[in-house]
């Protein structure tokens, strides 16, 4: 799974004070600081119903690659019927 730049930008870790998060992800691990990546969308379909998708992501320097993280806890889909609908 590919992250946008421009979604992560503002979660930059210490000691990236330009700006750039791509140096610090180009870099392979040095022991330095993880990044993580957690959020939620939310949204309504056409049918109704409301979405909420969470999610954690981690960086791998090493393998240059995003990998779940946080269990159910941050990865997750709930549906949620619209309450103006009958029953």
């Amino acid at each position: 799974m590919t992250v946008p730049q421009e979604l992560i930008i503002d979660m930059l870790p210490r000691g990236i004070s330009d700006g750039s998060i791509s140096a610090y992800l180009e870099k392979p691990g040095d022991g330095g600081v993880d990044v993580f990546f957690f959020g939620r969308m939310k949204y309504a379909d056409i049918f109704g119903s409301r979405h909420t998708t969470g999610f954690g992501l981690k960086f791998d320097s090493i393998e240059k690659i995003w990998l779940v993280t946080g269990g159910g806890t941050y990865n997750y889909d709930r549906t949620e019927r619209d309450p103006t609908e009958g029953a």
